[in-house]
């Protein structure tokens, strides 16, 4: 596990979150270092299976959460265990297929003394935050 690692170098680590949308108003989620192809199968293998495998390595769990969609905007709720994220989408016209951009994201959690607290994500300013999606 220890390695040499010459003094200055920077180390890059690189998130992928993860929402697959189901029909019956439920939704997939995952925060994880994997890339999109892993996910999908394991997205794929809950679906078809209809139960969620919890990973036994240091990949976090898949959660489920629901979703609405209003006129061109989707909101989506993910309870997780210490914190509920809410995300507002905006549904754009893509060149293919439809597109989801990253309107807002929030999330919520409780301090020890029973207080909500509330974060809000800054949203990235790059055009590179939407992403397309297909049907």
């Amino acid at each position: 596990m220890w390695t040499t690692i010459p003094k200055g170098v920077i180390l890059k680590v690189i998130y992928y979150r993860h929402i697959c949308f189901l029909e019956n108003g439920t939704c997939l989620y995952s925060t994880t270092t994997r890339q999109p192809n892993e996910v999908s199968r394991s997205f794929a293998t809950i679906i078809r299976t209809g139960k969620i495998k919890v990973e036994t390595s240091e990949e976090k769990i898949i959660s489920c959460g629901t979703y609405t969609i209003n006129r061109s905007t989707v909101n989506v709720k993910i309870p997780l265990p210490h914190t509920t994220n809410y995300f507002e989408l905006a549904i754009q016209q893509g060149r293919r297929n439809n597109m989801l951009s990253l309107m807002k994201h929030v999330s919520f959690c409780f301090t020890y003394s029973g207080e909500q607290m509330e974060t809000e994500m800054k949203v990235p300013s790059i055009s590179d935050h939407s992403f397309e999606f297909s049907r």
